[in-house]
């Protein structure tokens, strides 16, 4: 059913009918009810902590160690989810780059040498700094990238992942057509590994 033909179909619902459309709803799908309790009390400091602690359990055990499977695809199930809440930028943002955060933090600590890894973690890179920059929001997140890139120097080294994450910040900044002043602080990365 597409979007339009949905709309048409709700118009021709009395309000009693709608009301029970929506409960059905809220009632039948852990995402429409995390929407609909959004749109009505839209916590935005709530909602932030609360997507935090999930991403955190995703990649961390209670006492901190890295679980054993890899869960970036989870972790960005979850800032997707975040994001379509419709949480302001700044946030949604933030939620990414806490995404990262924890991400990379497993590789090192489990040592990871695997290239696949790696690269979605890449990916997952530029989607944020994308983001950043299509936000106006690098200036506020740029201490936090920098951090990144840095922690990166942990991964293996014929990955080359910190020039490669680089190269993606040089990139979505060329791509949201912004000058290269809001670059990283070490802006030859690429040039000295």
């Amino acid at each position: 059913m597409s979007r339009a033909q949905l709309k048409k179909y709700l118009q021709g619902l009395g309000e009693a009918e709608l009301r029970e459309v929506i409960l059905g709803l809220y009632d039948a799908r852990k995402e429409a009810k995390e929407y609909l309790e959004f749109f009505i009390d839209p916590d935005i400091k709530d909602t932030v902590e609360k997507y935090r602690k999930l991403l955190t359990r995703q990649y961390f055990n209670s006492k901190g160690r890295p679980l054993k499977r890899f869960p970036l695809s989870e972790g960005n199930r979850l800032v997707k989810n975040a994001v379509t809440l419709g949480i302001p930028p700044e946030e949604a943002c933030d939620i990414m780059v806490y995404n990262l955060e924890d991400a990379i933090s497993w590789l090192v600590m489990r040592r990871s040498m695997g290239q696949t890894a790696w690269t979605a973690l890449i990916n997952t890179f530029r989607r944020a700094a994308d983001y950043a920059f299509a936000y106006g929001l690098t200036e506020i997140m740029k201490e936090r990238f920098d951090r990144l890139m840095k922690y990166s120097r942990h991964a293996p080294g014929h990955l080359r992942v910190e020039e490669r994450l680089a190269q993606e910040y040089e990139e979505a900044s060329i791509h949201n057509g912004n000058d290269h002043e809001d670059g990283l602080e070490d802006s030859n990365i690429s040039e000295n590994g």
